[in-house]
């Protein structure tokens, strides 16, 4: 009984975009409010639940960036990168694609003050590095994968055409754990 209660939460479609721009590479991040239903004061990539009106996760995806960071992203250039699947035994699950996409080093950033209440450009590494960050696990995650390249370009034509499988971690000790 208890592993059908673990699975009974089904996770509704989600996407976000990991905003990146260059010289040097910064990916944007945006803190959630300290009353959000999922993960308060979390520094996040833009992103949301899959809504009536979307086509695709990609629609979805750019959608959102727009209202939450006020960045326009032409959601049928967005390269897809990882997917993940909040862990059974969350009581708010997700089925998330993540995308990348390039934007100009002058884009401005309009935060709502609302749902998000922040937000900063910073390298990859920085953000991993500061303590001060609440990061969740999928952003930690995908934030590793973005170390090592030369520019977003060379990041982004590394990913075009890559085989995305769902990474569903599991609960262990109460902290997700990627099992492979």
């Amino acid at each position: 009984m208890a592993g059908a209660m673990l699975n009974a939460v089904t996770p509704l479609p989600a996407a976000s975009v990991i905003v990146l721009r260059d010289a040097p590479m910064e990916v944007l991040l945006l803190r959630r409010n300290a009353n959000s239903s999922f993960v308060p004061n979390a520094w996040v990539f833009p992103g949301g639940v899959v809504e009536q009106q979307d086509a695709s996760t990609r629609e979805a995806a750019a959608r959102e960036t727009f209202e939450e960071a006020g960045v326009r992203v032409d959601a049928e250039t967005l390269v897809p990168t990882s997917r993940w699947i909040t862990p059974a035994g969350i009581p708010k699950r997700f089925d998330t694609w993540f995308f990348l996409a390039e934007v100009a080093r002058e884009v401005a950033i309009t935060i709502d003050g609302a749902e998000i209440v922040e937000s900063m450009w910073i390298a990859p590494a920085d953000a991993l590095a500061r303590r001060d960050l609440k990061l969740v696990f999928p952003t930690i995650k995908n934030l590793e994968t973005l170390i090592g390249f030369a520019s977003v370009a060379e990041l982004i034509e590394s990913r075009r055409g890559a085989v995305i499988e769902p990474i569903e971690p599991v609960l262990v000790e109460g902290k997700p754990y990627v099992v492979r």
